[in-house]
């Protein structure tokens, strides 16, 4: 969305460009505010821009089109916004930058009233001035031979007091489970799951309840947690794995990934990390498939996606006395094996029987 924010305020040649421009015009994102009921993507825009706009610098820029005290022409912050020297008995008011030019070069008196002493030349290369062009904004500051998300990533990765010292993100990759279930949790834990909660802050829609209670409104930690539905599903899996399974901290804090957690290991971690998943794709059947929701199969189902890497590969299977039958990792994926064959198999003495009996009554009619 960086690229995105600079290609806006450079006013690219792009359609998506001149549409938001055309609808909202050009804004400065120090001092304007969100426009109301604009669309999604100008506000996911917006939001990016205030996260970014400290780094942003105007490389080069029309005087004409530039104001002095509210765009960032002098430091990589307008003037407004940083804690400088300036002169307050100038009038800034009236002051615009073309006051500031002077014979096809600085108005160096007019910069020393202003800044006095601290005025500092290493920022005031006349070559940034242009004339009958927009403005040129890029991110500050340059560097040769990178791309802009590579250096935009670079930057909010090596930030003092923005690193993620939560060790649970380590641990979420080690899961013994399929890529997908792990990628489906680390998009829960930021907040990223298509609710419809997350549609609601959006504007993308109202406040729903649950499609599986109808008891309160759906979000994250209702959906995984404290539904009566979804409750049902941790307790079968806790019956089937013998160790009880409660979110006492919420289940949308992560706090059960922690590699420090005194309860649970890797091997129920990641127990709960298909599972979730799998409740997931059965709120997605029923909305979007109108499948009713099979909440007692889940448990036997979450065993089926789950990789024999570390944690050996359990296929649990409804016995007559209600136990379970847990087959070894090797032994899972052989029956596994053996369930698609047998599967195809009977497909194919399906298909024979009917083309046979199709063949005899076409000899019959004639």
């Amino acid at each position: 969305m960086a690229k995105n924010v600079i290609s806006y305020l450079n006013h690219h040649d792009a359609i998506w460009v001149d549409i938001l421009y055309h609808k909202y015009g050009q804004v400065n994102f120090w001092t304007d505010t969100i426009p109301a009921n604009c669309s999604w993507f100008f506000r996911g825009l917006w939001h990016n821009a205030d996260i970014i706009k400290p780094q942003l610098w105007l490389h080069h820029f029309y005087p004409a089109a530039t104001n002095i005290m509210f765009d960032s022409w002098y430091f990589e912050i307008p003037l407004a916004f940083k804690p400088t020297y300036l002169n307050m008995h100038v009038d800034y008011d009236h002051l615009n930058m073309s006051d500031l030019i002077l014979d096809d070069g600085w108005n160096i008196p007019l910069m020393s009233s202003i800044f006095g002493e601290f005025l500092n030349f290493d920022y005031l290369h006349f070559n940034r001035v242009c004339n009958g062009a927009n403005n040129k904004w890029v991110w500050f500051p340059k560097s040769k031979n990178h791309k802009l998300t590579s250096m935009v990533y670079t930057h909010f990765n090596n930030s003092v007091g923005n690193h993620d010292t939560w060790n649970g993100w380590g641990n979420l990759w080690r899961l013994s489970v399929a890529p997908r279930p792990k990628h489906f949790i680390w998009l829960l834990l930021h907040n990223g799951i298509k609710t419809y909660e997350y549609l609601y802050r959006l504007n993308l829609g109202a406040q729903t309840f649950c499609k599986f209670c109808n008891l309160d409104f759906e979000n994250t930690e209702h959906l995984f947690n404290s539904c009566p539905k979804t409750q049902i599903v941790w307790q079968q899996v806790s019956n089937a794995i013998g160790k009880q399974i409660v979110f006492h901290e919420g289940f949308s804090t992560g706090n059960w990934l922690s590699p420090d957690h005194p309860e649970y290991d890797l091997n129920v971690q990641s127990i709960i990390g298909v599972t979730s998943w799998l409740i997931w794709k059965t709120r997605c059947n029923l909305i979007f498939r109108q499948e009713s929701p099979d909440f007692q199969s889940i448990p036997y189902r979450r065993q089926l996606i789950m990789s024999g890497s570390s944690l050996n590969l359990q296929i649990l299977i409804p016995a007559s006395n209600s136990y379970l039958v847990i087959f070894p990792s090797m032994m899972g994926l052989i029956f596994l094996w053996l369930l698609r064959v047998i599967e195809r198999l009977i497909l194919m003495v399906s298909v024979f029987h009917l083309t046979n009996g199709y063949s005899r009554l076409c000899v019959w009619y004639s």
